[in-house]
């Protein structure tokens, strides 16, 4: 029992304490949550010793850590949470406060001036009544009105542009005071920490290794479409809008961009027989369900380099890697980004995508004529749902949205209206007539549509009318189309493909016929 004793003391006689805070090497943003590797040159002694690891992210996931001390056993690792130590504003925040002490000095420093103005106001005031019982020299009532008149206006102009001024900065300070909120709002003064537990043989030199999981952190795709010139490929930009309220900054990190979240955990998901049945109290419902946690990923993928520099003096590319379930892409440049700065654009990829220049329009709705972009080989980027914005000759024209899961193989983008085609669509008045005897009633329209195109090129456009389809057996509708024209006999679309060749125009012709029953009334 002695012995037991004299041993256990001499373990918590080698029990010692450091802390640290490795930096950061690098970090891997998903969609939502990043991994963050840390790595520090330390010095290890012999024997037990607890390292603390401090200034980490309070919004790590304890589950992820994955921790290594080169030349030591690790014997636990745990993670908490530190509500004590002080943390120092972030740069935004702390200039938001520097401010607002600034408009506040600035209002004291006017309430004091009013106060003096008002102070001034009130004696003169009080001075202007003349007493009755003392002798007034006539001149020194003449020299007081000359001093009354000359300085109230002014004192009063004073007094009025205090308050104003007053009323200016308290409303400027309401503003920094809602910008300080919300910046408090991902701001954090809690910091998350990690006590490793470890052994060394030997005092040595030493090295730690540390990654995990943060949340409050990822990016979102937005796409840049830039169309120069008609018959000229689409300047295609993939861009990731990074963020983090992780309450520590990155800074001069190694960044990466993955299109999958993390699939954390250690378990794969299995499904368990799904019973359904008559509900017993005293036993609860018969069967189960699963409590599946995520099967852990490992990446054992091999690098596929996209758009590497072949020169030394040429500017780094992203490197693209791709597995079977997602894509990242290796950003060359070094990454800094402040908890709680907002978004920050990183540009993964620049591509130019073969695209099919195309007219489109429905002068029954509108006369303007759309010009469309049909984009290929998109498909073959590694994209995810996200918005787009859309650029035409170098003219901001509209946001769009792109989602890879759901899309055919040609991507169809409006490119806005272009100016130089018109089209209209006008009424037949010898074709039109609306007519009524003992067999029924017969209802005729025409229409003619011309298209001027005075582009310098030729153009392919893409015109859609439409003719009334009968749901009933009583009423009848017969058409008869002009040159050009293609019909969905199911829904009555009309089609008008055709290319103009430049400073042409080109018309056609539609009409169509109804019949029905006199009594009924069917509206056109």
């Amino acid at each position: 029992m002695k012995l037991k004793l004299i041993l256990f003391a001499q373990v918590i006689y080698f029990v010692s304490f450091s802390q640290i805070t490795p930096r950061i090497n690098s970090i891997k943003v998903f969609s939502r949550g990043a991994e963050i590797s840390r790595s520090e040159n330390i010095k290890i002694k012999s024997g037990i010793d607890t390292l603390k690891i401090t200034g980490l992210s309070p919004y790590l996931q304890d589950q992820t850590i994955h921790a290594k001390i080169n030349g030591a056993q690790i014997l636990n690792v745990k993670f908490g949470i530190n509500y004590l130590k002080k943390q120092k504003d972030e740069p935004k925040l702390l200039k938001i406060k520097n401010q607002i002490k600034s408009v506040e000095s600035d209002i004291l420093d006017l309430k004091d001036q009013l106060s003096y103005l008002e102070v001034e106001y009130d004696l003169i005031l009080s001075n202007k009544k003349i007493s009755t019982e003392e002798i007034i020299d006539i001149e020194d009532v003449k020299d007081f009105v000359d001093y009354f008149q000359s300085k109230m206006p002014e004192l009063i102009i004073k007094i009025t542009d205090s308050k104003e001024q007053i009323k200016k900065f308290k409303k400027v300070k309401e503003l920094l005071k809602k910008q300080e909120s919300e910046l408090q709002k991902v701001s954090t003064r809690k910091t998350g920490e990690i006590e490793i537990l470890y052994a060394s043989k030997q005092n040595r030199q030493s090295s730690i290794d540390l990654s995990y999981h943060v949340y409050r952190c990822g990016w979102s795709p937005l796409y840049n479409m830039r169309a120069t010139n008609i018959g000229e490929p689409i300047k295609f930009e993939y861009n990731a809008q990074v963020f983090q309220n992780t309450g520590v900054n990155w800074n001069n990190c190694n960044l990466s961009i993955a299109t999958g979240n993390p699939i954390l955990g250690g378990n794969k998901p299995e499904l368990y027989t799904w019973s359904i049945g008559e509900y017993n109290y005293s036993n609860g419902l018969r069967g189960k369900y699963d409590k599946s946690e995520s099967l852990a990923y490992e990446d054992d993928s091999e690098d596929v380099y996209y758009g590497v520099a072949s020169k030394l003096n040429e500017p780094k590319k992203v490197i693209l890697t791709e597995n079977l379930t997602f894509s990242s892409f290796e950003i060359p440049q070094k990454f800094s980004l402040n908890s709680g700065e907002g978004e920050k654009a990183v540009i993964l990829l620049k591509r130019k995508l073969p695209a099919d220049y195309q007219y489109y329009a429905v002068p029954k709705k509108s006369n303007g004529v759309f010009l469309i972009a049909q984009v290929t080989e998109w498909e073959k980027m590694p994209l995810i749902p996200g918005k787009s914005h859309i650029y035409f000759d170098e003219t901001f024209v509209g946001k769009s949205y792109i989602n890879p899961k759901v899309m055919s193989d040609t991507l169809d983008i409006s490119l806005g209206q272009d100016q130089n085609i018109l089209i209209n669509r006008t009424k037949q008045e010898g074709k039109c007539s609306n007519n009524t005897n003992i067999l029924g009633a017969t209802k005729k329209r025409g229409y003619e549509i011309n298209v001027k195109n005075n582009r310098n090129k030729a153009i392919k456009i893409q015109v859609i009318d439409q003719v009334p389809i009968s749901k009933s057996n009583k009423i009848k509708v017969n058409t008869k189309l002009g040159e050009g024209w293609t019909i969905n006999e199911e829904t009555g679309m009309l089609e008008w493909n055709l290319e103009i060749p430049s400073g042409e125009k080109k018309s056609t012709t539609f009409e169509f016929e109804i019949k029905h029953p006199k009594k009924l009334n069917v509206p056109i």
